[in-house]
């Protein structure tokens, strides 16, 4: 996926292969939005993207686009915080096949979204989601699914002190979308720019680096999503 601006092509653009990546059809228009974290489903021929605005759209959200139809313009903007600002996506997932799920921060603090399983098929329809759940004093908000569930990573600051950051990661209820209790993916230390990745066997991936103008890139795995394993060191002085 990417985005055209500003032409008769503006709109998110979809490359598709048939032959597993071997070769690419040319682009078409599925979507309206400059697509960032991007899922398959919910339901079937459908792609899911989380979108970040400060202008149009004001907050971040999401839009579905069928990948067999018409493309789409409407998108939800989810950001129903009172003071507003909450403009920067941390992502979409799914709890099941047609029930997704997204995270997205004012730098601040996290917001958790989940679509209503009682309103119907239109995605796109911010009125069609519950309303947030706040995790206050939690930013850079990572949300990924895969086949152990559904989890969250957020970026922690104890004790407002910088040298001791660190990431932690919640698993979301299947069923309601509760989030558990968190539990460390990382360091205690000057801990930044944080992501993580689920793979197909049902691990969980987390990467970060420190602070300074050469800094290592660090990394933890969780086989099953229960816990992670002790930090280690991917490269030395890269940052």
């Amino acid at each position: 996926l990417a985005y055209y601006c500003c032409g008769d092509d503006e709109g998110t653009a979809l490359w598709e292969s048939t032959d597993g990546g071997t070769t690419f059809g040319e682009p078409r228009t599925i979507g309206s939005v400059a697509p960032e974290s991007v899922v398959e489903g919910p339901g079937l021929n459908t792609l899911m993207t989380g979108l970040s605005g400060s202008g149009a759209p004001l907050g971040a959200g999401v839009q579905v686009m069928p990948t067999d139809d018409s493309p789409v313009t409407g998108y939800a903007t989810l950001d129903d915080t009172a003071e507003g600002g909450a403009y920067y996506s941390g992502g979409v997932a799914l709890l099941d096949d047609t029930t997704p799920v997204t995270a997205y921060t004012n730098l601040e603090d996290t917001y958790v979204r989940v679509y209503d399983r009682g309103a119907g098929g239109d995605y796109n329809d911010a009125g069609n989601w519950d309303g947030s759940v706040p995790l206050p004093d939690e930013d850079e908000p990572t949300i990924v699914s895969g086949p152990s569930g559904t989890y969250l990573m957020t970026h922690v600051e104890y004790d407002d002190n910088p040298l001791r950051d660190a990431y932690q990661v919640r698993r979301l209820s299947p069923d309601t979308g509760e989030l558990g209790m968190p539990f460390l993916a990382t360091d205690i230390r000057d801990s930044l720019f944080g992501t993580m990745a689920a793979d197909a066997a049902g691990g969980l991936t987390a990467v970060w680096t420190d602070e300074g103008l050469l800094a290592p890139i660090r990394a933890s795995y969780s086989e099953t999503g229960a816990g992670f394993t002790v930090p280690g060191t991917v490269v030395e002085n890269v940052r």
